[in-house]
């Protein structure tokens, strides 16, 4: 019972959060002042129908309401310049770490020489060792094989043994130095470039996307359904995104902005699926060299798929007799 009745004042606690209101203000907001990459910005309405357990029924209760607006993966002006600035560095870095590189190999030739000067030491002092027992043996021949004979400081030279070995210790250390070295450079450039490869990757998804966001009173504005909060209500393809329903995945919900580390907002949602046209995986926080090969391939043949059909779309509408039927948004031909 107390535990039934905890969910019920969070649910209460969420509901009174709730404000249909502020919720409108805000989409309002971004109508008379929206970001560069957002275009036809609707309004709040209330499904007809909606999706519960595979099956459509119509909503009952307050809500869910729904918005769409248009979200492009174009730079804006400030990431445009980013990428620029990117470019720049990464040619540096590249450079940096081509010398860090070259660096590294010097290293493992200085330690590759100096554990052979170690091991010819070592083999030497065997061999000098060996033969003064030998000598020894010859000179006693009554004693037997299992003498031992204390080491002659003569035969076996300790300090160069212990001088070899330093050196191969120093050139491990200096080897593993460079070696850190050279992948934190590399980290660095591939990271740079990735930046700087934006504006290239971009272009398959420079295009109004129609999205719609719905918002349930008892979730609003602190999380969305992971279900079916955002969806792109378009043609797109995307290897990061539902294939059957066009919804966005889990860990989108994850890493959406918040204002003061708790709430959500409409501005911060569009925001982030702009991001996730951008870049997905730095929109999520996955760094490019853990992600598998799989889904590098992937993101990249759906990449090209988007691409042709968007060169098909804008080629065609410069030759079709009726160009406002391809205007975005559409609107009336002026009498």
């Amino acid at each position: 019972a107390s535990a039934a009745s905890t969910a019920s004042t969070a649910d209460e606690a969420k509901n009174s959060a709730f404000n249909l209101d502020a919720l409108r203000a805000e989409i309002e907001d971004i109508r008379a002042n929206p970001p560069p990459y957002v275009s036809q910005v609707g309004s709040l309405s209330i499904p007809t129908f909606i999706l519960e357990d595979d099956q459509l029924t119509k909503p009952s209760g307050q809500g869910p309401w729904d918005f769409t607006a248009a979200v492009s993966g174009a730079l804006t002006a400030e990431e445009e310049a980013a990428c620029e600035a990117a470019k720049a560095q990464a040619t540096e870095l590249r450079f940096s770490a081509r010398i860090a590189t070259q660096e590294l190999a010097r290293g493992e030739r200085k330690l590759a020489d100096a554990r052979k000067v170690f091991g010819e030491v070592e083999r030497r002092a065997g061999q000098e060792e060996e033969q003064g027992v030998r000598a020894l043996f010859r000179r006693l021949p009554s004693v037997g094989t299992w003498l031992v004979p204390q080491r002659d400081e003569a035969l076996v030279d300790d300090a160069a043994l212990e001088e070899a070995a330093s050196a191969v210790q120093a050139a491990e250390a200096e080897v593993q130095e460079l070696r850190e070295k050279e992948s934190q450079a590399l980290k660095e450039a591939r990271k740079v470039e990735r930046s700087a490869s934006r504006s290239k990757n971009a272009e398959a998804y420079a295009f109004p996307f129609r999205v719609r966001i719905r918002f349930e009173a008892s979730q609003w504005p602190f999380t969305l359904s992971d279900a079916d909060g955002v969806r792109f209500q378009c043609v797109i393809h995307h290897a990061l995104i539902d294939d059957d329903h066009h919804f966005m995945l889990e860990p989108f919900y994850k890493t959406l902005p918040r204002k003061d580390s708790v709430t959500l907002t409409v501005r911060g949602v569009l925001q982030a699926v702009h991001r996730f046209l951008v870049d997905p995986l730095e929109a999520w926080g996955i760094p490019e060299d853990s992600a598998p090969m799989r889904l590098h391939q992937e993101m990249a043949s759906n990449r090209q798929e988007n691409e042709r059909r968007l060169s098909t779309i804008r080629k065609y509408s410069k030759l079709v007799a009726h160009e406002e039927l391809f205007q975005t948004p559409a609107r009336w031909q002026a009498e």
